[in-house]
């Protein structure tokens, strides 16, 4: 929470771990161009094993001002 509540982002410096931002529709073409990258980005580790234990939901709530948490959902699956 300190990294959060000083820096308006909880993944900065050695905190940083892979995260995905929701954004508005994209256009067909941007579609299109962010596809491309993420698969070339991400095809070296597309087979790995990925473990996802938890999702956390933030808001911005202004433009420009810093993200905030406000919900964490843990994750399990049955054994």
């Amino acid at each position: 929470m300190e990294l959060l509540d000083g820096y308006g982002y909880p993944y900065v410096f050695e905190e940083f771990q892979f995260h995905m931002t929701l954004t508005d529709r994209l256009s067909a073409e941007d579609a299109t161009d962010i596809a491309k990258a993420a698969t070339t980005r991400f095809s070296p580790v597309l087979d790995d094993e990925l473990v996802i234990d938890s999702l956390s939901l933030f808001v911005e709530p202004e433009k420009g001002r810093p993200f905030r948490r406000v919900a964490e959902f843990a994750l399990g699956g049955k054994d």
